[in-house]
């Protein structure tokens, strides 16, 4: 049988993660991006990622986690996606782990867990303060064995143009290769949009001024639904040092 052909727009966490899921269910990939994965904008984070792993024997579940993370959101959060977040979220550590991500470790076999905002008890895995770092990482390598294996192919250089539409239905999607300025027809059973947020929009923020949004605009453009576009996150408390954009915060 035919694979299922799957064009990922990104290839930051979100593109590779959506990679390396789709090769897992039997599609071929081809990953588009303009930067490598190792200018992707996930590089930089460093907090850690919320899971009730519950290592520090809280009586820690997804369901607290569910609720402190609705409470945190001032009830705004889409409730659906919420709850498939936090009870998804312990399995997505476990994965991590097992394709070589190094979180912190509290014993000989257990997540480390500290107290993050927002929530009540100590869940959030980390990787001392470089958590980004770590998992860009290890799924960048897992994606390249199956770029070896022939199940991913990687267009690194090359920028997203506009959707291929027939109506309602997507057949695949425009791209240029930055380089050479050829623009290629890439035909597709579904195309996954992963390229980030729009840090390049503001003048002060401490992301990656690559994600310009630019991709979000022109779906735009076409009448694409986009969800909680009010929703836009960034640093806007920074001050320049040594090139870079360091970020400020105050402590009460």
């Amino acid at each position: 049988m035919k694979k299922r052909k799957i064009v990922i727009i990104g290839a930051g966490a979100a593109g590779l993660s959506a990679a390396l899921q789709a090769v897992n269910e039997g599609s071929e990939v081809v990953l588009v991006s303009s930067q490598p994965s190792e200018r992707a904008q996930s590089v930089m984070a460093e907090g850690g990622i919320n899971a009730a792993m519950d290592t520090k024997n809280e009586n820690d579940s997804p369901e607290e986690h569910y609720n402190d993370t609705i409470n945190a959101a001032c009830g705004l959060a889409d409730p659906n996606v919420v709850w498939n977040m936090t009870h998804s979220a312990p399995d997505i550590i476990r994965w991590l782990m097992n394709i070589g991500v190094q979180f912190n470790r509290s014993g000989f076999d257990k997540v480390d867990l500290r107290n993050f905002g927002g929530q009540k008890k100590k869940r959030t895995v980390f990787a001392q303060s470089d958590t980004g770092k770590q998992l860009m990482t290890a799924m960048i390598d897992a994606v390249r064995k199956e770029e070896a294996a022939g199940n991913v192919e990687r267009l690194s250089h090359h920028s997203f143009q506009t959707l291929l539409l027939q109506g309602n239905v997507c057949l695949g999607c425009l791209i240029k290769d930055e380089y050479s300025n050829t623009v290629t027809e890439l035909h597709s059973d579904a195309v996954i949009i992963a390229s980030g947020g729009m840090h390049g929009l503001f003048g002060n923020t401490t992301g990656s001024l690559f994600n310009t949004g630019e991709v979000t605009a022109k779906l735009f453009l076409l009448g694409i639904p986009i969800a909680n576009g009010e929703m836009i996150q960034y640093h806007p408390t920074t001050i320049e040092c040594g090139g870079k954009r360091m970020l400020m915060e105050s402590v009460c």
